[in-house]
């Protein structure tokens, strides 16, 4: 086992939350190959799949899918070609690689995240109309780019430990001290300008957009209602990362994590949590 690792006790629990966090088999990094290399490769793929099964079905593709899948394809390749945004996220620096996260990254990812694909896979009408279908696209490329832009903010910030420039100004920093397990005092830097001053967590509004944006095509019925899940699955669970992530934030950085919280008062949602 490597350093990240700790039983609690329970094989049950254990099989289930994982005991390592970076988790390798003959040199390989068994948490990047299963959430990244596998699970969104496999969502990108299905995707696509869908899509030409509605073409080899209907002999036409909708316009509705194809902005669902072209957008989806968009963002899954943004994931390949910058792999260490995603380096970043709460999966892969805090959660242990367990059941919960293999069997989440190979099976319920990629094939509950493309439920509004498979809606539209239903029928060959374009359920929400040419133009608002055209104008999701756009929706959807723009959270796209929020979210690549609010992640690069916090890359750069962190790689020049904190002199870089956000939207053209000096970014607004805070040192946040924590001691880490054997005792030694180590600080991590905590980005409060650009799309970080807005909420502490406002790329998770950016993520929740993004997908609004390419299930709406799916149209307002109640037969294709199913394909708004991934939106209102993903919208709950980035309000309780949030509400996670701040708690944890705030025992392990004590009165700097106050600091940040009164140059950055929101958690998510501006102006509303």
């Amino acid at each position: 086992p490597s350093s990240d690792h700790g039983s609690s006790g329970s094989a049950v629990f254990d099989f289930y939350w994982g005991v390592e966090l970076y988790p390798r088999v003959f040199g390989i990094d068994i948490k990047m190959l299963c959430h990244s290399r596998l699970g969104m490769t496999l969502w990108g793929l299905l995707a696509v799949s869908f899509a030409h099964a509605q073409y080899e079905k209907y002999g036409v593709s909708s316009w509705g899918m194809l902005v669902n899948s072209i957008a989806q394809v968009i963002f899954v390749g943004r994931h390949h070609y910058w792999n260490t945004g995603y380096l970043q996220t709460t999966d892969i620096v805090h959660d242990n690689e367990g059941y919960y996260l293999v069997y989440g990254c190979l099976v319920f990812m990629p094939f509950t995240f493309t439920l509004s694909t498979i809606t539209l896979l239903q029928s060959q009408e374009n359920l929400l109309g040419v133009t608002p279908t055209a104008l999701s696209f756009l929706g959807a490329l723009f959270w796209i780019g929020v979210s690549y832009s609010a992640d690069r903010q916090k890359e750069r910030a962190r790689l020049t430990k904190g002199r870089s420039l956000v939207w053209g100004k000096p970014a607004t920093i805070v040192w946040a001290r924590y001691k880490n397990t054997d005792g030694e005092e180590k600080k991590s830097l905590l980005l409060a300008s650009g799309w970080w001053g807005i909420a502490r967590h406002f790329h998770y509004v950016a993520d929740t957009g993004m997908v609004l944006c390419w299930t709406l095509p799916v149209g307002f019925s109640l037969t294709t209602c199913v394909g708004y899940f991934y939106p209102i699955f993903l919208f709950l669970l980035f309000l309780d990362r949030a509400a996670r992530d701040d708690l944890r934030c705030r025992r392990k950085y004590g009165k700097d994590w106050e600091v940040y919280c009164s140059l950055v008062p929101a958690k998510m949602i501006p102006f509303v949590w």
